[in-house]
């Protein structure tokens, strides 16, 4: 009688915490001031609902960070953004949101098109290779969270 209490109980925990975890995804929490100001910055969006929100993670030389908040129209199905965001499970975890999030070798190594990729021994300059255009809002900041701009 009580072992088989005890392995209903451990079902339910085991159920309990495999449901909480998040569809595999691989979730980034920041230091709290980048955080609260990239939550800040999209709270102060007018037309937030209107707009996906993607953000680039790079790693300077000096061991700095710079992040990067992209954002193009949700109605915009063809941007670069929206392709990334539907295939990455890397995610950045601000105040109660996920927002995607892409790392600087990203746009270096990654294939836009997997189905293109070339073949063994002969992909060299067959993977299009894209850039990132961040000119919006952005923060850099050192490993402890602080902000130098």
């Amino acid at each position: 009688m009580k072992i088989s209490i005890s392995i209903i109980l451990a079902f339910f925990a085991l159920s309990g915490f495999a449901q909480s975890m998040p569809d595999n995804k691989i979730l980034y929490v920041f230091p709290d001031d980048v955080e609260v100001a990239i939550d800040q910055y999209i709270g102060s969006l007018s037309n937030k609902e209107d707009l996906q929100f993607v953000l680039t993670l790079y790693k300077n030389e000096d061991g700095t960070y710079e992040i990067y908040v992209n954002s193009c129209s949700t109605d915009n199905e063809n941007a670069t953004p929206y392709y990334w965001q539907q295939i990455t499970n890397r995610y950045a975890v601000i105040n109660r949101e996920l927002y995607p999030l892409l790392f600087d070798y990203d746009y270096d190594f990654g294939a836009p098109t997997p189905s293109e990729i070339g073949t063994y021994g002969q992909r060299a300059g067959q993977v299009l290779r894209i850039i990132s255009c961040n000119d919006g809002f952005h923060l850099t900041f050192s490993k402890s969270g602080i902000c130098t701009q």
